[in-house]
């Protein structure tokens, strides 16, 4: 059996507690259950005997440098209609950031709806949020979503996350192909792919100015 999730992603939903006890029973039948990182084989582990360690596979091929643009590109791929990958906090980040370093620009690929509302139990979209925190919209490209996102990774400065969770972070893992580093939330188990400080930054969640400061760091920071 495979769980393409992070192991307490039952735990985050009310109403997939139920499913707690059906996947228990379910790899309980099971010779292997395979998790993608240390993070949810060990916490799997504590309850079962047939817990292991099986990563996605890189898809992309390695380039041994990269070219990054000088326009300070900060790079964000995702199904932005999904909550959990956290919109807002992209757009709060971003504010700070080009307050500070007046070049920078962002770009989204993957779907993003800019006239519903991005969060639940509140009316606010994207479009909203853009003019709330007082952004230029000429600094802010949606693309949707593309077949040659190899080329967005290729003229990037830095990957920015900001996700809830993540079962993994397939994203960090391709943009690491192409020499770009990740800043992201604080979410167990993507230490497997980022090591702090050195491959890119981890912060706590929802800490936005710490979230900032590290962007900036790459973004003025060519070595």
């Amino acid at each position: 059996a495979s769980n393409h999730e992070i192991y307490f992603y039952p735990y985050h939903n009310v109403n997939l507690y139920e499913l707690v006890a059906q996947r228990s029973k379910a790899f309980n039948k099971v010779d292997v259950t395979l998790w993608l990182t240390n993070f949810s084989a060990a916490a799997h582990g504590l309850v079962a005997n047939n817990s292991y360690l099986m990563p996605n596979p890189n898809t992309f091929p390695i380039k041994s440098g990269h070219s990054a643009s000088d326009d300070y590109t900060i790079l964000c791929v995702g199904r932005f209609t999904d909550y959990i990958k956290r919109v807002d906090r992209i757009l709060h980040c971003f504010s700070v950031v080009s307050k500070r370093i007046p070049a920078a620009r962002l770009i989204l690929v993957g779907k993003c709806s800019r006239t519903t509302p991005f969060m639940p139990a509140d009316d606010r979209t994207v479009d909203d949020l853009i003019k709330e925190l007082h952004i230029d919209e000429n600094k802010i490209e949606f693309v949707g979503e593309v077949n040659n996102v190899e080329e967005y990774y290729a003229k990037a400065s830095v990957l920015l996350l900001t996700s809830n969770n993540e079962g993994f972070g397939m994203v960090v893992n391709e943009a690491a192909c192409y020499g770009v580093p990740t800043v992201c939330m604080k979410i167990p188990g993507l230490e497997d792919l980022i090591i702090n400080d050195k491959t890119g930054y981890i912060v706590d969640q929802d800490d936005i100015e710490s979230l900032s400061s590290s962007v900036e760091k790459l973004l003025q920071n060519e070595n």
